[in-house]
């Protein structure tokens, strides 16, 4: 008898992603699906916000007042320093029985400083360095309010999903943000060229500086709209570890420690931040200023690839319950090694590389569901914000290591330029095929872990 073979048609994609979607948005077995629908709203709409008042044009805003490469990389550094901060969060968030109005207040604090305060900082009367300062200062405040209500934020939210969901979840979510961040980094990208090519100018300012003025006030909008659907999410009561002296101090910090399953199946999530830390934003510095890519190529690559992004986002949640997450993640460290190496081929003649390497990054869409998933695999119920903080401190710890790492070989190797394959190559290249190797190690790490994990 002949074997029936598995199909790929667009039918059969349409019909994972209407299973995935009903799971997360129509069925109500648990009764929170109304909060699910909001959680989603608030994501997508952050989403939204993110890709507006975020882009590479604000590095090209710093660049235009005069920041050095080396300036951007140490700021960088500093604000994922911030991020060590989310590692207290629990000290105050766990004490408190009912943390949705402290965290509502600290995400609208963050759209007035970030998307409000940052719009006028180019319009106040003082020179190029005391702004560039301003816009670092704040970036700074923003970050450390961030860090201590993240965690917090998250699992407020994950009330509303049960594990069983949660692939699922994550796979709209992830599949909504990509999408959501490139069309609207497109259009975003579109709108600052055409500023920039008519010359247009608002209060005295330059064509970009004006296209970045108009675009937070725009932003502003969609960061209300999000604090409506953040209003309407429900909060329940959080469990705590039932040993009081657990609760308390250090000890609640560093409990995660002590659960081996759950250390060794974030460490392989570890491994791939270092990696990616490693180029930071030295290679967005190199596409605008060195090979003088326009904003909005930079984002044409993400409209090429949404057709990818609505097939593989679903197809994945659908793999990973099939094979496994560890399987999952092998292929794709191998997939995004492939996509690192193609960065080092990106040059003023072969800008169509940016778009193939982005091309496979959205093929191995995986990367995003991985990402949010692996974390909840083996954490307790319990405490959970203390483990988020302590896996998000874990995070910015390599992600840190990471651009110190890459700041250095990139600083070493300023001056050194190397032929491969016929292609002479800076050090903002050859990084990519540095991370290359890296990834496929990552690759073999997390297929070793995996294995011990899957053991135990």
């Amino acid at each position: 008898m002949r074997k029936s073979t598995p199909h790929f048609s667009l039918k059969h994609r349409l019909s994972d992603f209407a299973a995935v979607a009903t799971d997360v948005l129509v069925d109500n077995s648990d009764g929170n699906v109304s909060g699910r629908r909001a959680i989603i709203s608030y994501t997508f709409l952050a989403s939204i916000v993110a890709a507006i008042v975020g882009g590479h044009y604000y590095t090209g805003v710093l660049l235009e007042l005069g920041a050095t490469e080396t300036y951007i990389a140490t700021m960088n550094m500093v604000i994922t320093f911030c991020g060590f901060l989310q590692f207290l969060s629990p000290l105050l968030l766990e004490k408190i029985k009912k943390r949705k109005a402290i965290l509502i207040a600290s995400r609208l604090l963050y759209h007035i400083l970030y998307v409000l305060v940052f719009a006028l900082i180019p319009l106040l009367p003082i020179g190029q360095l005391y702004k560039i300062v301003g816009f670092f200062a704040v970036n700074v405040i923003v970050n450390i309010i961030t860090s201590l209500t993240t965690s917090g934020m998250s699992i407020w939210h994950m009330q509303s999903i049960p594990l069983a969901k949660q692939s699922n979840y994550f796979a709209i979510t992830n599949l909504g943000n990509t999408l959501l961040n490139v069309i609207v980094t497109f259009v975003t990208a579109r709108y600052v060229d055409s500023m920039q090519t008519s010359g247009s100018s608002v209060l005295g300012m330059t064509p970009l500086t004006s296209a970045f003025i108009i675009l937070r006030a725009v932003g502003l909008v969609f960061a209300l709209l999000e604090l409506f659907f953040l209003v309407r999410i429900k909060e329940y009561p959080y469990e705590i570890d039932k040993n009081e002296s657990n609760n308390r101090g250090l000890r609640l910090l560093l409990s995660p420690i002590a659960n081996k399953k759950f250390m060794l199946t974030i460490s392989i999530q570890l491994a791939w931040w270092f990696v990616s830390g490693l180029i930071g934003s030295y290679f967005s510095v190199y596409l605008i200023d060195e090979i003088n890519m326009s904003y909005t190529y930079l984002s044409l690559g993400g409209i090429i690839s949404t057709p990818l992004i609505m097939v593989s986002t679903p197809l994945w949640a659908v793999i990973i319950k099939k094979i496994g997450w560890r399987n999952t993640y092998i292929a794709t460290a191998i997939g995004y090694a492939v996509a690192y190496a193609g960065n080092a081929f990106v040059t003023k003649s072969s800008q169509y590389m940016y778009i193939v390497v982005l091309v496979i990054c959205y093929i191995f869409s995986s990367t995003g569901i991985l990402q949010s998933l692996v974390v909840y695999l083996n954490m307790p119920d319990y405490n959970r914000t203390a483990y988020l903080s302590f896996y998000s401190l874990c995070t910015t710890l390599t992600t840190l290591l990471g651009n110190f790492v890459g700041m250095v070989f990139m600083n070493l190797t300023e001056s050194i330029t190397i032929n491969f394959l016929g292609i002479a190559m800076g050090n903002n290249q050859y990084m990519g095929i540095v991370q290359g190797i890296l990834s496929v190690g990552v690759a073999v790490y997390a297929a070793i872990v995996g294995k011990i994990v899957s053991k135990n």
